[in-house]
């Protein structure tokens, strides 16, 4: 699986990271990234999965991915020490 990261800064700025692993809750290398950071992706369900983020091989996220049914909306819920944070997207069009 890869997953590629897009995310734009409140000025504009564009960081962009890339991850390849597979689904097996093992430790793989994000790129993009000078600090020594891994993200291991794990089936949980037929939809749902789960992704933990390490820095130097420390948790400090792990976030819980559900897609609907229909494939058009997708809940990602992050935990950290601090905070749960939950986002839902919607697919647009077709």
């Amino acid at each position: 699986m890869k997953v590629i990261y897009d995310m734009v800064g409140e000025r504009g700025g564009v960081t962009h990271w890339e991850w390849m692993g597979r689904l097996d809750g093992k430790d793989y290398p994000l790129e993009g990234i000078e600090e020594a950071v891994t993200n291991a992706y794990s089936r949980i369900a037929d939809r749902t999965y789960n992704l933990v983020f390490k820095v130097d091989g420390r948790i400090t996220t792990t976030t819980r991915i559900s897609i609907s049914a229909d494939g058009r909306t997708m809940t990602v819920t992050s935990t950290t020490a601090k905070s749960v944070n939950t986002a839902i997207y919607n697919k647009r069009g077709s």
